[in-house]
């Protein structure tokens, strides 16, 4: 599978309203200060309608810093609205599983 990323206005961005995930101001405070440190080094995932179904909590981070524009990649055209709801719920809850390699840390 190819990725296209392509920089798309932030205003042009629609934060998911049916998104599962919360992120309180400590979470968001630390992805703006990751994007001032590292800049965007992912790009979020949005539908062809330009709705943010993997990276609210990015978008919302961008916006606080005053970004005017995000690397996005769009979900296929042909994913339907259960397609496109699993793969937010999976984006999330895979990296919810992963533990930490306390050797390493």
């Amino acid at each position: 599978m190819e990725l296209n990323p392509e920089i798309v206005p932030i205003d042009d961005l629609i934060p998911d309203e049916n998104n599962a995930r919360t992120h309180n101001k400590k979470n968001i405070d630390a992805l703006a200060k990751s994007l001032q440190t590292f800049g965007q080094r992912k790009p979020i995932g949005i539908t062809q309608e330009n709705v943010v179904v993997a990276g609210n909590g990015t978008l919302e981070a961008a916006r606080q810093i005053g970004w005017k524009g995000l690397a996005a990649v769009r979900v296929p055209a042909d994913w339907d609205n259960d397609t496109i709801k699993a793969y937010a719920f999976t984006d999330i809850r895979t990296a919810e599983l992963a533990s930490w390699n306390s050797e390493v840390l």
